[in-house]
């Protein structure tokens, strides 16, 4: 910037120079012609005035002039005297020519030559490029000097800082600029931290959600193995304590499962392939799967609405579909209910399942969908389950650019509706 101001004032100081130095000069030629024509007519004059009073004679003292050509004509045009025997001295350029009458009509006129601006110019050129020549030496003085003064107080600027220090009115709008934008970034950077510090909280409590659940199973695990290996189970006590074995392995490999699952989602390296799905006959084959559960406790299933599609991933949808039945089950008093309702809202498809459950008190509402987490520890350690359910729904939504709403009623039951956009895949996309 400042080689740039540097060039535009030195560039301002030899117009400035230039345009006064052609003025200047114009207009000293012109008071020139202006005051030779004067003093050219009054020698014109003072020689008619002579020729008059002393005759011919008076003129012989200019004969062979080589600055000026006299004439003495009649009216006819007869000439009585030519001074000029010659040409006129070279470099004159153009002529000027002054008249004087004398009282018998004849004409005395006197001829010379004009100097034009070019040689004028010509005449003064040396002392002309010696003026050019320090008008461009202090020029560029003078640019140096002065765009180091103006880049001074902008180059002190605390850009971290800028209403520190003296700057000029003009730059104060453009620093209030950079202010706003620094306490912006300050803010974004203290989100930033807290967003760090909240995402490291998380993984250490995934961490040790993941080391408790995986360790509740292994320890029932170990213990049962270690009774058969010493021997001390009866024959008929051999089957269910290998069934309980193979019942916490079962649990082990959900939590597996459903961690891989979900990183799955969570990192976008699952591999998709997105095709046309009917929502609803997908919720009437999660309803077939959980039909026995729901059956053993009482609870009806029931399915309303009609076929409706959407371009989407079909395990994914599943998952959803799914986990959001299994826990309204779970989570269902003895001899409730579950409704699951699939149908359209313009480019929407919603699907919406309600239970007569628990229900969800308000300060659980927004972290219901966190991994790992549980409204009702104890009931949750009864009736199984990983605690990444809702986790898998809440990725699984964000996949196809779906939307979540929870309703729910401490006490009275629970309803969470997923409403995926027709093109899914379109969504996605965007997202």
């Amino acid at each position: 910037m400042r080689a740039r101001l540097f060039k535009s004032i030195f560039f301002v100081c030899m117009a400035v120079f230039l345009v006064s130095l052609v003025t200047i000069t114009a207009a000293l030629h012109s008071a020139y012609l202006k005051a030779y024509e004067s003093e050219l007519q009054e020698e014109t004059n003072y020689l008619a005035s002579a020729i008059d009073s002393a005759g011919v004679s008076f003129l012989a003292e200019f004969e062979n002039q080589r600055d000026k050509r006299i004439l003495w004509m009649a009216q006819n045009g007869e000439v009585f005297y030519d001074s000029w025997s010659g040409a006129m001295t070279d470099g004159m350029g153009e002529m000027i020519a002054c008249t004087a009458a004398l009282p018998d009509g004849s004409v005395v006129l006197v001829y010379s030559g004009k100097y034009t601006m070019l040689t004028l110019v010509t005449s003064v050129f040396y002392p002309m490029f010696t003026l050019i020549l320090l008008a461009f030496v202090l020029s560029i003085a003078l640019a140096h000097r002065v765009s180091k003064q103006v880049m001074a107080p902008i180059s002190s600027v605390n850009l971290e800082m800028p209403d520190d220090g003296k700057v000029y009115d003009e730059l104060k709008p453009l620093l209030r600029r950079i202010r706003e934008q620094n306490r912006k970034i300050y803010d974004q950077m203290d989100e930033l931290k807290r967003e760090h510090g909240r995402r490291d909280s998380m993984r250490r409590e995934f961490t040790a959600n993941v080391s408790h659940e995986l360790k509740t199973p292994l320890t029932s695990i170990s213990g049962y193995a270690e009774i058969l290996r010493d021997g001390v189970v009866s024959d008929e006590d051999i089957s269910p304590f290998a069934g309980k074995i193979y019942d916490e392995a079962q649990r082990m490999s959900a939590i597996v499962g459903d961690i891989l699952r979900l990183s799955e989602l969570e990192t976008k390296e699952l591999e998709v392939t997105w095709e046309v799905l009917d929502v609803f006959g997908i919720c009437g084959e999660v309803c077939e799967r959980l039909g026995s559960i729901a059956k053993g406790r009482g609870i009806r299933l029931l399915l309303e609405g009609s076929g409706c599609e959407i371009t989407a991933v079909r395990r994914v949808v599943e998952d959803i579909a799914f986990n959001l039945c299994d826990n309204a089950i779970k989570y269902n008093r003895d001899g409730g209910e579950v409704r699951i309702c699939v149908f359209e809202e313009g480019q929407l498809v919603t699907l919406r399942v309600s239970d007569t459950g628990i229900g969800i008190a308000r300060m659980d509402k927004e972290r219901i969908f966190e991994r790992f987490y549980r409204v009702d520890k104890s009931r949750s350690r009864q009736i199984g389950g990983t605690g990444l359910g809702l986790s898998i729904v809440k990725h699984g939504a964000l996949l196809h650019g779906a939307e979540i709403s929870v309703e729910s009623d401490l006490g009275r039951g629970t309803s969470i509706s997923v409403s995926f956009p027709k093109n899914a895949a379109g969504a996605s996309a965007r997202n």
